[in-house]
């Protein structure tokens, strides 16, 4: 018998929970599920499953229902997910040996997070500190919770891959309840910053929140906010993050040459093909070929993207359309044919082939 719980907090879940459930079947783990006030009929889902749903006054504060649950669980081992986080693979035994050789770590799932359904195209990745022993790490935070050691020490904590993925579709939602939550996660995301304005990670989640509601200007000021006065780390994803925020939110404003300082940031954080990938868009629209040409040539030659295409299709992409601009149609139209079913560049292709254009 394993020693984990899979711990999850939900609310009106009854559109994921069918899926969630189902992900979980064939795994030896005991479920544990809170429900902070329901309207729909996911309580009723869960027990017709056989999963025994506990009921939680919500009060505002994510990390506080999540101790609930986790203090409600049986076993000590701790995977912590939502409802539109669906298991795609678990390696318990693996997962075990790696716990209890690694006591005081947690354990990163690789997230696929999917922005359109049923595809994943556009997907992001990342690893995320889920998996932990309840006796030595808990929740903190109203929003945006982070684990911490429930000792309170300070050090900082390591972290391993876990045998673990998970596909995540929580993006996806529609305009109405994507407003909703938004709403209630700036407001919480500003009465969190009232009380502790110097902390950068809050400042990460409220510029994320501004960026995803397509707010640059002031997305961009609190990403700034981070890489202004944080002693910036490589392998911290989100100081890795707010570098790719707000060179992106630059973009989006038009403010193109001011983009071009995030190159100083290339040395810290080009461990992944993503920054070089967008500095390349940043020089291509400041009119720098040559050096944009680099940057997506370097990119097509790295692995392990945190969001999908940006060390394929995408610099293949502007590749093609530099060529094309500078008449060389052969080699834009063979760039545009490795981007394979990416709809843009098939459309240029078209227009290659429908304009009879050809280098010789």
């Amino acid at each position: 018998m394993s020693q984990f719980s899979v711990c999850t907090i939900m609310k009106n879940e009854e559109k994921n929970l069918p899926g969630f459930l189902e992900a979980l079947q064939g795994f030896d783990v005991e479920i544990v599920i809170v429900d902070t006030g329901s309207g729909d009929r996911s309580i009723e889902i869960a027990e017709k499953k056989g999963v025994n749903v506990h009921r939680y006054e919500w009060k505002n504060d994510f990390s506080d229902a999540r101790n609930y649950a986790i203090k409600l669980a049986k076993k000590d081992f701790i995977i912590s997910l939502d409802c539109d986080e669906f298991i795609k693979r678990l390696d318990i035994d693996e997962l075990e040996k790696m716990m209890i050789d690694n006591p005081d770590a947690l354990g990163l799932i690789r997230f696929t997070n999917y922005m359109v359904a049923d595809s994943e195209k556009g997907a992001y990745y990342d690893w995320i500190a889920r998996i932990f022993d309840r006796r030595k790490f808990h929740f903190e935070g109203k929003i945006h919770e982070q684990l911490k050691p429930v000792s309170g020490e300070k050090n900082q904590i390591s972290g391993y891959h876990a045998p673990v993925e998970v596909i995540h579709t929580g993006y996806i939602s529609d305009s109405e309840v994507s407003e909703v939550k938004f709403r209630r996660n700036v407001k919480m995301l500003r009465d969190e910053l009232k009380s502790n304005p110097d902390n950068k990670y809050i400042h990460f989640q409220l510029a994320q929140e501004l960026y995803n509601h397509e707010e640059y200007e002031e997305a961009g000021e609190h990403f700034k906010e981070v890489l202004d006065t944080a002693i910036l780390k490589p392998g911290v994803e989100f100081h890795r993050l707010s570098v790719m925020g707000v060179t992106d939110c630059l973009l989006h404003l038009g403010k193109h040459k001011e983009a071009l300082e995030s190159q100083k940031y290339v040395e810290m954080f080009g461990y992944t093909p993503d920054l070089h990938f967008l500095m390349g868009v940043v020089y291509y629209l400041n009119h720098d070929f040559m050096n944009a040409m680099q940057e997506f040539v370097i990119a097509t030659n790295m692995d392990n993207p945190a969001k999908e295409g940006t060390n394929t299709y995408l610099p293949l992409y502007y590749i093609g359309i530099i060529n094309e601009q500078f008449e060389n149609y052969n080699d834009a139209k063979k760039f545009y044919e490795m981007c394979g079913d990416y709809e843009p560049a098939m459309e240029r292709l078209k227009g290659i082939m429908t304009g009879g254009k050809n280098a010789d």
